[in-house]
């Protein structure tokens, strides 16, 4: 099996007192030798933005994370592979949610995460509840929540 985890489903690997930490964990090493995990592009870009911005004793427990996630995972950029289906997703969420474009902008990251998900054929991992939504849109994301219940 194929995973691409979300950036939310990554920072509880660097944060032990989060309530989503153990769950996360215990699913993780749960897997499979033949499962393989993705981390996109955009959550590099996402993790060191959360490095800048975190308070000091929190930035070297996520340096280490991010650096063992370059060691340990698969960098999954984003390709066209996923341009179809983003706009797809986009415009089709856009239209469900009857949000104005700027709202529905900000979830620009998301809708590139599940593209990518849907073009590798790999299930995503998140704790966020704008995925379900998504699946609802486009049946052919698989979504997993490794945090045992949903965040935001």
């Amino acid at each position: 099996m194929k995973y691409l985890l979300d950036t939310n489903i990554v920072s509880y690997f660097s944060d032990p007192k989060s309530p989503f930490y153990s769950a996360t964990i215990k699913r993780f090493s749960a897997l499979a030798e033949e499962d393989t995990v993705f981390i996109s592009v955009l959550t590099f870009y996402e993790t060191e933005y959360g490095i800048v911005y975190a308070p000091e004793e929190k930035k070297k427990r996520m340096t280490e994370v991010k650096s063992m996630l370059q060691q340990f995972l698969l960098v999954l950029p984003v390709s066209a592979a996923g341009a179809d289906s983003f706009g797809r997703i986009k415009a089709r969420y856009r239209k469900m949610a009857g949000a104005a474009q700027k709202t529905v902008d900000r979830h620009d990251v998301d809708f590139i995460l599940a593209s990518s998900a849907i073009a590798e054929e790999a299930v995503l991992v998140s704790n966020d509840r704008i995925f379900l939504t998504v699946q609802a849109i486009e049946p052919a994301l698989k979504l997993e929540n490794w945090a045992g219940h949903r965040g935001n």
